[in-house]
């Protein structure tokens, strides 16, 4: 569907919390989303963080750039770097296509390049690694943003609701360079 500025928008319909393992701060990004958007992709200066204060630390800002398709985290939230164990501002998600966390980084970069194609939000649940070896789930979501009319930007949020102070994941490695 073409907005009146020519620009393409995707029609999105609410899923509830619990839909499809949707977790409680995804859902409350994606109803914030879907508000500032009117049910379409909404502009990246529609954004207002004062709006997002209670999920903030889980937050994170990534642009896209085509050819080859990467992922580049422009903000990550405090609780998004402590999980991470490093600042992800400035790098891209591929970096950290190696190792344990392989595949579920790959989900993440695949989920990216739907939302950047579509236009649409991507939600779901990733696997990775204690520093005990057992796996922990963590829930997150995906939603375009547009900048000038096209998808070139999302927020991004990963909800570690069921990681309690005793389980510590392993941290995110970047290859040596």
């Amino acid at each position: 569907m073409m907005d009146r500025s020519g620009s393409e928008r995707v029609r999105t319909e609410r899923i509830e919390a619990g839909e499809g393992g949707m977790r409680p701060n995804v859902a409350r990004l994606f109803d914030f989303w879907l508000r500032i958007g009117g049910g379409t992709t909404p502009e990246r200066a529609a954004v207002d963080p004062v709006d997002l204060k209670d999920i903030l630390p889980n937050l994170m800002l990534v642009e896209f750039t085509p050819a080859p398709f990467r992922v580049r985290y422009r903000l990550t939230g405090t609780f998004v770097d402590q999980q991470t164990g490093l600042n992800l501002t400035g790098r891209y998600l591929d970096e950290f296509c190696h190792g344990d966390g392989r595949d579920s980084v790959q989900q993440l970069i695949d989920g990216y390049r739907l939302c950047a194609e579509t236009g649409r939000p991507y939600h779901g649940v990733y696997e990775w690694p204690t520093v005990h070896g057992y796996p922990r789930q963590i829930g997150f979501g995906l939603f375009p943003l547009l900048v000038g009319g096209r998808v070139t930007q999302a927020l991004s949020i990963e909800d570690y609701s069921d990681i309690t102070p005793d389980i510590h994941l392993t941290n995110w490695v970047a290859p040596v360079r």
